[in-house]
């Protein structure tokens, strides 16, 4: 009798509920049921699906009209500027130049010689050199500039450092440090921690709906493979690797391998004819580290970059590097000056130290094997080594944002 009184109370509390809560016009309460894994695997499925179909639907209305895409407009900003790299060009500013030009109805430009990499990517893709920067702002006082593949002080055009009220823009894959540009007015910036600023000029044209006319989409490509020490650099991302297969089926670009093989090897026969002078400052990028509140230490920081598929004859020639890079460090202010040897072959860096600051800081960097260039252990010298010291460690960050 007693249980059947509780069951009916039960009841009756239940049908209350169900009352109430139909007259506030909600649903009685359900029991969660959790999904089964054939289901959460089949919505997954399904949603990769439809970002595919999504990605297929873009590749198929590159080279429509663009106001038949509905997308954003190309920034104004950007509209027939000149665009240019660093005072030491490597391929990939020399690309992304040429690249966004053809973007924004710009004109590329150049503010140093070019290498032997980037000379056999522009031959091998039928492109001109780009006209120097001085004679571009020479010729028409009004010009606009946008940056590319750099963004520091440092490392503007000479000629562009006595005019930076003209930079209009930046496109760029470096970090923001504290030599970087000021502008008095506000300026288009995109800047994207990718393996290489071609990239980003290569998806900057697929938002916005424009077809890279094959020889343009190659020396894109020439420019990722470059940076990325052909996507095998650690800076290296998805985006650089999707772009890099996207810039291939435009260029008509078969084998990749093959291209990246051809690159390296145009630019490594080239650097045995180059003084020690010239090895150097072929790609020396020079930053303004410290100067603030918090900062214990302020100065001019260089860092030099030789990239190559055959390192040994360069490592012989190390103490003859050394004595150029204490030449060097006087010339032009600096406080530190390193070298590095990358073997793009073997992803390994050879770091070329020219006194006891630099052997100091690279060994609690990076620890490694450190020895004189004459082969003696470098810890015979107080546990450094000294002026022309070599220091052996895994490529980390050499292959494009150094």
């Amino acid at each position: 009798m007693i249980a059947t009184l509780g069951r009916l109370a039960l009841a009756a509390v239940a049908l209350l509920v169900l009352r109430r809560a139909l007259r506030r016009g909600a649903a009685p309460p359900r029991r969660r049921r959790h999904p089964s894994p054939w289901r959460v695997a089949s919505s997954r499925v399904a949603l990769a699906l439809r970002a595919h179909r999504r990605e297929r639907a873009m590749l198929r209305v590159l080279g429509r009209p663009l106001p038949s895409l509905g997308l954003p407009p190309l920034p104004p900003e950007l509209l027939g500027a000149l665009f240019v790299g660093h005072t030491a060009p490597d391929l990939d500013s020399i690309a992304a130049a040429i690249g966004a030009a053809c973007l924004f109805a710009g004109t590329p430009a150049v503010a140093g010689e070019l290498n032997a990499e980037s000379a056999f990517a522009l031959a091998h893709w039928g492109l001109p050199c780009p006209a120097p920067i001085g004679e571009l702002l020479a010729s028409d006082a009004r010009a606009r500039v946008c940056l590319v593949d750099h963004n520091q002080r440092s490392q503007l055009a000479p000629a562009l450092r006595a005019c930076p009220d003209r930079v209009c823009g930046v496109i760029d894959h470096h970090a923001l440090q504290d030599d970087a540009i000021v502008t008095a007015a506000p300026i288009f910036a995109t800047l994207r921690p990718w393996g290489s600023a071609a990239s980003i000029v290569a998806h900057m044209a697929l938002e916005h709906g424009v077809r890279l006319p094959p020889p343009i989409a190659g020396v894109l490509l020439s420019a990722i493979l470059s940076d990325t020490l052909n996507l095998r650099s650690p800076t290296t991302t998805d985006y650089d690797r999707k772009l890099l297969s996207l810039l291939a089926t435009l260029s008509a670009t078969a084998d990749v391998e093959r291209l990246a093989r051809h690159q390296f090897r145009a630019k490594s026969k080239a650097l045995d004819a180059l003084s020690s002078h010239a090895l150097l400052v072929g790609d020396l990028k020079v930053f303004e580290l410290g100067g603030g509140r918090s900062s214990a230490w302020a100065g001019s920081v260089g860092v030099s970059v030789v990239e190559t598929t055959a390192p040994d004859g360069l490592l012989a020639r190390a103490p003859g590097l050394a004595r150029e890079m204490i030449r060097l460090k006087s010339e032009e202010g600096l406080q530190l000056l390193f070298a590095f040897i990358v073997d793009v072959s073997a992803l390994r860096s050879h770091l070329v130290l020219c006194g006891r600051a630099e052997a100091s800081l690279a060994h609690a960097s990076y620890g490694g094997d450190a020895r004189d260039a004459d082969g003696r252990d470098g810890d015979e010298a107080d546990g450094h080594p000294g002026a022309g010291g070599v220091a052996e460690r895994r490529a980390v960050a050499t292959g494009g944002r150094t």
